[in-house]
Parts: structure tokens; sequence; C-alpha cells
């Protein structure tokens, strides 16, 4: 993660979900200016962040489609997805593309990117995202700079999950 924050020069998190939230257990904040504190043990809604629709992405259609149905989709910035279908077919796009996105749907300015973490038993544990700033970055720029590297460190942290956990 370390590694991850020094190459894009933006904030790096680990997550892991908690009902229907994801908690963010680890942090490294950017040494830029940005303006939105994200402190380690805050939760945010797994429907319209980053993280959660990584993890979420992870998970079997009709078990998603069940978590959509039963979660409060709150409208939290202009740009908060609230359509069950449309937040699936985010969900999809990130399955395909191995990572998923959000842009400012629910800090306004808070641009973001995470891939999923998988246990040894191939479901989803967590994720690791990058967040930046609209003032810096474009969610098609973040993404087109940083998906590959994001996705690489994703990797790395799903390698022997369950091991280390047991140990």
């Amino acid at each position: 993660l370390i590694d991850l924050n020094q190459v894009c020069g933006e904030s790096v998190s680990l997550s892991e979900p908690y009902e229907t939230d994801m908690v963010f257990i680890a942090r490294f904040p950017s040494h830029k200016r940005f303006l939105i504190h994200m402190p380690v043990g805050r939760r945010l809604p797994m429907f319209c962040t980053a993280s959660g629709r990584a993890y979420l992405s992870g998970l079997p259609v009709a078990e998603i489609q069940k978590f959509l149905r039963r979660v409060p989709l709150k409208q939290y910035t202009p740009q908060t997805l609230t359509d069950p279908a449309e937040i699936l077919k985010q969900i999809e796009a990130a399955r395909e593309a191995g990572y998923a996105w959000a842009d400012q749907e629910y800090y306004r300015g808070d641009i973001t990117i995470a891939a999923p973490v998988w246990g040894d038993d191939g479901a989803p544990v967590g994720a690791v995202n990058i967040s930046g700033p609209a003032s810096r970055w474009t969610i098609a720029d973040l993404r087109a700079k940083f998906s590959s590297v994001l996705m690489e460190t994703a990797r790395a942290c799903s390698s022997g999950t369950a091991a280390r956990l047991r140990a």
C-alpha cells in the first residue's frame, strides 16, 4: 500500500466489509492538498463507493441484487447513483474491468478507483482504493493512469490472505 501511495501520489486505503458498509482499516494519505478527512475506522456505504462496488463485484449477481433490495440507497451528492439497475450495471462493469470507480458519489470532489482483495477461497474479503480530488483528476484520467498498478497491488494483498489471518 505504501508503494502504491508513493507511485500515485494520492491517498491509498484498504477496507473490509462490515454489514452494508466498507470500513477503512489502513490509510496512507496523499502529501498533496486534499480536504477530505478519512480516518481509519470510517465506514462508507458499499453501494456508492468504489471500494464497496469492487467488493460487491466479487459476489454472485443474486447476492448483489438481494443486497441492493435491503440497503437504503440514499442520495449523498448530486452524482450518487440510487437506481438499483444502474448500480448493478456499475458493479458488472467493475467485474469486467477488474476494478470499480466512483466519481463524487459519496463526497463532492472525491474521485476513487478500487480493486477487490481476494481470500484464499476465491471470495472477496476487502478492497484497495486510490482516492484523488476532482481538482487534480477526472475519473477517466485516474482510471487510465493508475488502474493497472491498483489491480497489481490488490493481487499482492490477496496472496495468502487466509494464511496471514490465521498466523
